[in-house]
């Protein structure tokens, strides 16, 4: 999973590593905190994990990686050209 680092304006922030082919999703950066963007969808990641609704769908063996990723694509929003961002699944989009 390629996480792309976005500014408070969905503009990818100077370090931001991979093509924009490569990337799975993006999330922004805490301003004046550092880049918080892959932390932000790796705690996701867990937190989907954990949920009852998508755990036997996830922690299948061999798949789960890939199983985690096509979960946040999917729930991912789509708000710029070529960059989808992250979301929880909580509310509505």
């Amino acid at each position: 999973m390629v996480v792309d680092a976005v500014d408070t304006d969905g503009i990818r922030v100077q370090y931001s590593q991979g093509l924009a082919a490569e990337l799975t999703v993006s999330a922004p950066v805490s301003v004046g905190r550092g880049d918080l963007a892959t932390p932000a969808v790796a705690s996701l990641a867990a937190y989907f994990v954990s949920l009852d609704q998508y755990r036997q769908r996830l922690l299948v063996p061999g798949s789960v990686a890939r199983n985690v990723r096509d979960l946040i694509k999917s729930l991912a929003i789509a708000r710029l050209p070529q960059l989808v961002f992250v979301w929880n699944g909580i509310g509505s989009r």
